[in-house]
This record gives C-alpha cells, sequence and structure tokens, in this order.
C-alpha cells in the first residue's frame, strides 16, 4: 500500500472553513459633537477642581483670623457700651463690661456689628474674614453651576 500524497478535497475544504480569520471591529470615532461635549465636561471638572482648592485655602486663611488672640481688646457694644475682651475660646469670647460678663460668637460678633474695635489691626482682619466668606459663597455657586452643568452634559 502506497502513502497519498494528498489529503481528500473535502477534508482540506473543511479545515480551511475552520482556519477563518475574522476582523476585529475598530473602534469608532467619536462625532465632533462628542468630542466637543467631552471638552467642555473636562473643562468644568477643571473648573471644579480649582473651585474646590480655592475654597479650602480661603477656609484656612478664615480659620486662622478666627483664631486670632483678642484677650485684653476693647471693645464696644451699641447697648452694653465699653468693655473689655477677657476670655476666648475657639469658637467665643467673653467681654466684661460695667454691669458683668457678655458672652459673643467669635468672629462673627465683629464681622456682623455687634462689637466694634479701634485697633486698625484687628478691624482690618475681621473685614479680610468678611471678603473671605463672600468670596468662598462666590467660589461655591460657581462650584455647584460647574456640577449642574457637567450633568446637564452628560444627559444629552
Amino acid at each position: 500500500m502506497g502513502l497519498r500524497p494528498h489529503a481528500p478535497f473535502f477534508i482540506m475544504e473543511a479545515n480551511m472553513a475552520t482556519t477563518k480569520t475574522t476582523k476585529t471591529a475598530q473602534p469608532k470615532k467619536p462625532s465632533p459633537a462628542q468630542l466637543l461635549k467631552e471638552q467642555k465636561i473636562a473643562a468644568y471638572q477643571d473648573r471644579i477642581t480649582h473651585d474646590e482648592d480655592a475654597i479650602a485655602k480661603m477656609e484656612e486663611e478664615r480659620s486662622v483670623i478666627a483664631k486670632a488672640d483678642v484677650i485684653g481688646l476693647a471693645v464696644s457694644h451699641k447697648i452694653f457700651g465699653s468693655g473689655t475682651i477677657i476670655n476666648q475660646t475657639q469658637t467665643s469670647i467673653t467681654v466684661k463690661f460695667d454691669f458683668g460678663d457678655k458672652r459673643f460668637i467669635m468672629p462673627s460678633a465683629f464681622v456682623d456689628g455687634f462689637l466694634e474695635t479701634e485697633s486698625a489691626e484687628m478691624n482690618e482682619r475681621f473685614d479680610q474674614y468678611r471678603k473671605l466668606g463672600e468670596q468662598i459663597m462666590t467660589a461655591k455657586e460657581d462650584l455647584s453651576a460647574a456640577t449642574r452643568s457637567i450633568q446637564i452634559l452628560e444627559k444629552k
């Protein structure tokens, strides 16, 4: 019996059918509108990061101002008159007036105008505290607007 050099035709055809190569799907290129949307989202995310960093820095500055040592500072109150700060905690101060002691929230008592002082340095600090509060509010509003804008873009 001799060797057959070739396999039968039907076997070769079956082998060829199982070795077909399949093309891998190419990723679809994003449309110009999709690219623009992604760019806008990235810009809003950068703005959010910037605002969060700025808010953290401003809050830290406010915290330093709020912790300023004010013991011994002469103050005046529209109703209680003149007094001197005799005690201070992290969140409040105690002022000794002629009729007795009164406690106030620090630094809100100065920022909101309940107490006044003739110390230019302290008035400048409290004014800076107030301005930082306004800037924080503006940055938080901007952050909120950017977040809403991202949500709207993602729904499209």
